[in-house]
């Protein structure tokens, strides 16, 4: 309904009552055509109640007109109002939009009754922060300005926002009020600008200034010869900071008076001056030393008393020290004899013995003394040395030792007296001379002694030695497997009987007759042969024949035996004379009752050759014995499985073939083989050997035939993808709508196989996103490929983005201005939640106050009078505005 003046409207008048300051307070008015059954109005209620919103942006409130029982009158008219319009204006369907920071209301009026909603407007938040430069290096005691600017969420700058300073280590940068950063050491700090919560940060990295000065402390220092000190070195930079990690080089301007060490430390050479430098970065600081020598407290002489030989010399050693206790090295020493006729001394110390007797030496420094007492005495023993040593000696006879004597620096000594001693008086003496004799058989330990200096010889005492060895009786005679004991007779070189020597035997031919140890003679066959007893080098001998008999039994063992078919076996034959006693030397001969079961070689060796039974006899002499041999079916030796190994898919199957040898290496066909796998979860085998995948691992195969096993090492693997089918195919959907996409994996059979991973990706990201599950999110208006990828194979799928709903309604322009009766063409755009263009549809235009300006069904403005007025682009519940000003 069209009204000349809103003021005149009654729904208006009664706001300005509502909100008590009608004569000072401007209201904007907007309204629907007047509800002809608005009297029955008894309630309005607006919805939200209360918001808060930031400058610029939009809300649109609900209004409900409700009658006495609360019935909700659709067809009631509305007019909205504000209470401020400085704050926030509201279109006619509703929509509140912010302008400035405050609060105000805005009333829902039907036929008299309102509904008000709280209006809070705050300040456009910020949504993000920037510092710049991001990243600064310094030199420490410089600066450097940092700027911040605050966005809103649609990156406009926010040029009213305070922004707080802060770093993250003010040791190493400080930051004022304003961004001023300052390098204060070297080191890394953040310094971070924040408004509103929101923050950015810049990172900082400062190095040291480059040295301007050095500084050595202590810059004087004096010492005394042989002390130490430490000094310290400083760099600066231009700004006075100290910089650490600074290096120096030190030096001595005199390295014979002070030294200094790569550290620092000086140590006082001599007495004198020197000047000490650090340098650093090619700066310098110096500190000035003064060296003054320690005087001598007292003289030690060392050794302080000594012994000499006469024409023996030895150094003395004059130890200086200061008052403390103190060496002091490098000083002058004299040298002084007491008396010279007895030793004199060198002005190195170095000590000569001349005559016996006992005398002082002194040395003297820098007024102070020292002595030490040396006495000239005959060299004393040093050393005993017995030769020959070892030495032997045969009992009863002599042998005589000499003794050695000599000094500490190896000079032989005469006249001295010597001592002799036996260890064991039993086996060997000794007389004062040397002289040892043997009395007995055994070892002795003959000792020479000087001055309590010993040497010694290890003696040994032999026996007499044998002379001759005789073998009684000279010749005999024994019969085969029989024995006969011999007798050796030893004498020693003077003809005695001895007993006490170890006497071996020997056999000349060991095939005819052996002899032990003790000389007993066993025939071994017919024949002669030469007994030898051997004692000392010295051997006698007799001369033994042996007689054979001729064979009385044969006896083969076993007696029973079996024996593997191809296998063999061997028996052993014992022939005995008619004495019983075993005889080695006859021919035997070897026969099989059945070859075909059995056979037998010339040395008794049996070979089975069939299953079954056979005798087999052994003859020598005309006398047999015989044993019974039984032929057994070879067993099983080994089961093979090939290929050893092998590769399968799941579900698929390889057949795995098995060779069955017997212990002759022989393929044998005719044994019950059974299989069996080491996990049947991944592969089983039937009793053929066909091997069927399960699932992915590894299994062994195991064929086994009587006992022995072969095997084979299965790898199950799953089947590759061969093709990914991604449905749908194609679909169209609205902008922020989230299709669902699966993908389909089969492989070269056509079976579908699951648990394999699947990668999804969009050829174009700005229309339709697609996450790992693949869901599609739709953002903008295009086309877009979904596809799936698994092992190296693709699918996809066509996903058609259309607008969504409408989400916003722009007006262009925002804001206009015109004279009275000019016009202003607006045009409206509806845009869905991605910002995507929705075209085809039809707007409704409104104003805010047709006595300032109004518009057509086409957007066309038309100024009536000066003031301002909003322009309203409705579509559905969504709307737009824009701000038109009206001059004269």
């Amino acid at each position: 309904m069209k009204r000349d003046s809103e003021i005149a409207n009654p729904r208006c008048r009664s706001r300005w009552v509502m909100f008590g300051a009608a004569a000072l307070m401007t209201l904007s008015c907007s309204s629907t055509d007047t509800d002809p059954g608005g009297d029955d109005v008894a309630a309005v209620v607006v919805t939200p109640p209360s918001s808060t919103i930031a400058v610029g942006a939009q809300l649109p409130l609900q209004a409900q007109v409700q009658d006495a029982t609360g019935k909700i009158l659709p067809a009631a008219s509305i007019v909205w109002s504000v209470k401020d319009s400085a704050i926030a204006t509201v279109s006619a369907n509703g929509v509140v939009t912010a302008r400035a920071v405050g609060t105000t209301q805005v009333a829902a009026n039907s036929n008299g009754k309102s509904g008000i909603a709280a209006i809070t407007v705050n300040k456009t938040p910020v949504a993000a922060v920037v510092v710049r430069p991001t990243h600064v290096d310094a030199v420490a005691g410089s600066k450097t300005q940092l700027s911040a600017v605050a966005y809103d969420a649609a990156q406009n700058a926010l040029s009213d926002r305070a922004i707080i300073w802060t770093t993250s280590n003010v040791s190493v940068a400080t930051v004022d009020a304003a961004g001023m950063m300052t390098a204060v050491a070297a080191g890394s700090a953040t310094i971070t600008g924040t408004s509103e919560g929101k923050s950015d940060a810049a990172t900082v990295s400062v190095t040291q200034g480059p040295v301007t000065t050095v500084v050595v402390t202590p810059d004087s220092v004096s010492m005394l010869t042989t002390q130490t000190t430490q000094l310290a070195a400083t760099a600066r930079d231009a700004t006075g900071a100290a910089i650490t990690g600074a290096t120096f080089i030190w030096s001595s301007s005199s390295t014979a008076v002070a030294s200094v060490s790569p550290g620092g430390v000086v140590t006082a050479v001599s007495a004198g001056t020197a000047t000490i430098t650090a340098t650093s970065n090619g700066h310098s600081g110096t500190a000035r030393v003064t060296v003054t020598a320690i005087p001598v407290a007292t003289v030690t002489v060392s050794p302080s008393s000594v012994s000499l030989a006469p024409s023996a010399s030895t150094t003395l050693t004059a130890i200086m020290k200061d008052a403390n206790g103190n060496v002091l090295p490098n000083r002058a020493v004299t040298w002084l004899s007491g008396n010279s006729s007895i030793a004199t001394v060198s002005s190195l110390g170095v000590v000569t013995a001349v005559a016996l007797g006992t005398t002082t030496i002194t040395a003297t420094s820098e007024g102070k003394s020292g002595t030490a007492s040396v006495t000239v005495a005959p060299a004393p023993v040093a050393s005993v040395t017995v030769s020959p040593s070892p030495s032997s000696v045969i009992v009863g006879q002599t042998t005589t030792l000499t003794a050695t004597v000599k000094d500490a620096s190896g000079g032989v000594l005469t006249g001295r007296i010597v001592t002799w001693a036996s260890s064991n008086t039993a086996v060997a003496t000794v007389s004062a001379s040397g002289t040892v004799t043997g009395v007995a058989v055994g070892s002795a330990t003959i000792t020479a002694t000087s001055e309590g200096q010993s040497g010694t010889s290890a003696l040994t005492v032999n026996a007499i030695p044998v002379g001759s060895v005789t073998v009684a009786p000279t010749s005999a005679s024994v019969d085969q497997g029989l024995t006969t004991t011999l007798v050796a007779t030893v004498k020693n070189v003077n003809g005695v009987v001895v007993t006490d020597r170890v006497v071996t035997w020997a056999s000349s031919n060991t095939a005819v007759a052996t002899v032990s140890s003790t000389g007993v003679v066993t025939g071994a066959s017919a024949g002669t042969a030469t007994i030898t007893a051997t004692c000392e080098g010295k051997s006698g001998s007799s001369t033994v024949t042996v007689v054979s008999y001729p064979v009385a039994t044969v006896t083969v063992s076993p007696s029973t035996v079996s024996v593997i078919n191809g296998q063999t076996t061997t028996l052993t034959a014992t022939v005995k004379d008619q004495h019983g006693v075993v005889v080695t030397d006859r021919v035997v001969t070897w026969a099989s009752a059945n070859p075909g079961i059995a056979t037998v070689s010339s040395t008794g060796v049996v070979t089975g050759v069939a299953p079954g039974t056979a005798t087999i006899t052994a003859t020598s002499e005309g006398k047999s014995g015989s044993a019974t041999v039984t032929v057994t079916v070879a067993p099983v030796g080994t089961v093979t499985v090939s290929p050893p190994s092998a590769t399968i898919l799941v579900l698929g199957s390889t057949t795995l073939t098995v060779v069955v040898k017997d212990v002759n290496g022989t393929v044998v066909t005719n044994r019950v083989v059974t299989w069996s796998s080491s996990n049947p979860l991944v592969a089983t085998v039937s009793s053929t050997g066909v091997v069927s995948g399960l699932t992915p691992g590894t299994a062994t195969i195991t064929a086994t035939s009587e006992g022995k096993s072969g095997s084979s090492a299965i790898t199950v693997t799953l089947a590759p993808v061969a093709t990914v089918t991604v449905a749908p195919a194609s679909t169209s959907v609205a902008s922020g709508s989230t299709p669902q996409f699966t993908a389909t994996l089969k492989d070269a059979n056509g079976n579908v196989l699951t648990g394999r991973t699947v990668t999804w990706a969009s050829s174009n990201t700005g229309v339709a996103t697609v996450s790992s599950s693949g869901v599609a999110t739709a953002l903008l208006v295009g086309t877009a490929t979904i596809t799936a990828t698994s092992e190296g194979k693709s699918g996809s799928g066509t996903i058609t983005v259309t607008p969504g709903p409408v989400a916003s309604v722009q007006v262009s322009p925002p804001s206009a201005s015109m004279a009275v009766n000019g016009t202003a063409q607006l045009s409206a755009t509806a845009l869905d939640a991605q910002g995507n263009t929705i075209t085809g549809l039809a707007f409704s235009w409104q104003t805010s106050n047709g006595q300032v300006a109004t518009v057509d069904s086409g957007g066309l403005v038309t100024g009536k009078k000066a003031g301002t007025a909003t322009i309203t682009a409705v579509t559905g519940t969504k709307s737009g505005t824009s701000a038109i000003t009206v001059t004269p």
